[in-house]
């Protein structure tokens, strides 16, 4: 087992102060072009942060909490790295980005709030459903309730969308 003592620790930070000197100095060589600088900015940012992760493997090796990589479990994209992945998509900035995403979403509610739907094509559909009213039952004591009828907004996903993320199902017909 690796253990990782003071001395390496501060070895990993200094590597890493080198890093972010060599970005700035990228930045400053490649500041006559936009592109060229974020390619660069990009490469440099990925290398320091695949260098902290097998600092924080080391640490907490160290701890004697080993960690497997098969039981990470991938997580879901943030807003902001969202907006982040079509700013560097589209060439938008990220304030740019936010701001495409959110009128997207606030077109959505007006649509959905006046015209009782709104299609986001190829994810699905943003649907406001009436539900009638109907006969419930209290857990508790067993006594049956009644329920008023309400609004409730639901999301129909698209097939393609299904298709795609679960799998196309082939149907087999006799």
């Amino acid at each position: 087992m690796e253990t990782v003592n003071q001395n390496q620790l501060k070895e990993k930070l200094e590597a890493q102060r080198d890093n972010l000197k060599m970005i700035e100095a990228l930045m400053r060589l490649y500041s006559y072009d936009e592109a060229r600088a974020r390619e660069a900015w990009g490469l440099a940012i990925d290398a320091m942060i695949e260098e902290s992760e097998k600092m924080e493997k080391a640490t907490d090796r160290s701890r004697g909490k080993e960690i497997k990589e098969s039981k990470r479990q991938p997580r879901a994209l943030t807003k902001s790295e969202l907006a982040a992945h079509l700013a560097g998509k589209f060439n938008l900035s990220k304030k740019a980005a936010n701001e495409v995403l959110d009128e997207l979403a606030a077109v959505a509610v007006a649509q959905t709030r006046k015209v009782g739907a709104f299609t986001l094509p190829g994810i699905g559909k943003l649907v406001k459903a009436h539900q009638a009213p109907r006969v419930g039952r209290n857990p508790m004591t067993g006594q049956t309730i009644k329920l008023p009828a309400k609004t409730a907004v639901k999301f129909h996903i698209a097939k393609a969308a299904q298709d795609e993320i679960l799998g196309a199902k082939k149907t087999s017909r006799a």
